[in-house]
C-alpha cells in the first residue's frame, strides 16, 4: 500500500498524462503539492499551437487520489473551508483520481464548482445540519469523458 504522497503523485501524473493527450489543453499541475486549496491548472487553447495569444483561458483545478475498494465512485469529501476559498476565488474544477492497488489509472472523475453552486451546496448543506459542526461536505462527482472534456472546460 502506498503513502498519501505516492498516491497525490501519482494521481497527478495519471491526471496531466489524460489531459495532455488533447491537443488544446496544457496541464500546469504542481507535483508534492503543499499549496493551501489549487494544484495547478489547465490552459485551454483555441489551436494546438504554443503562442499566448492561443489561449483562451484558464482553470483553477484540484486534484485528489484515491484507491476507495468501491465498485463506484459517486461522491468525494471536501473540506467546507476549502470550498470558500474556491467560492471566493472563482471556482475551481475537481478531480478525482481513482487508482487500483497497482497504482495504475482505474478512472477519473470529475465535478465543476464555479462560485454559484458552492453557494447552493454551501447553503443546502448549512440548512442540513444545523445541530451538527461538519468539516467536510459530500461533492457529487461524474466520471470523466474525454470526448466531453474541452467543452466542460
Amino acid at each position: 500500500m502506498a503513502n498519501n504522497q505516492k498516491t497525490e503523485t501519482l494521481g497527478v501524473s495519471h491526471l496531466s498524462t489524460f489531459i495532455d493527450k488533447h491537443e488544446l489543453l496544457q496541464s500546469y499541475f504542481d507535483k508534492n503539492d503543499k499549496t493551501p486549496a489549487w494544484d495547478g491548472e489547465i490552459h485551454v487553447l483555441k489551436s494546438s499551437s504554443e503562442k499566448k495569444s492561443e489561449i483562451l483561458g484558464k482553470v483553477p483545478v484540484q486534484i485528489k487520489a484515491t484507491r476507495q475498494k468501491n465498485d463506484i465512485l459517486k461522491s468525494f469529501l471536501l473540506d467546507i473551508s476549502d470550498l470558500e476559498l474556491y467560492k471566493s476565488n472563482g471556482g475551481v474544477v475537481l478531480f478525482v483520481v481513482w487508482l487500483n492497488e497497482d497504482n495504475g489509472l482505474r478512472d477519473i472523475y470529475y465535478k465543476s464548482l464555479p462560485p454559484l453552486s458552492i453557494k447552493n451546496l454551501l447553503k443546502k448543506s448549512k440548512l442540513k445540519n444545523k445541530s451538527t459542526n461538519k468539516k467536510k461536505l459530500s461533492i457529487q462527482i461524474f466520471k470523466l469523458d474525454e470526448k466531453k472534456m474541452y467543452p466542460m472546460l
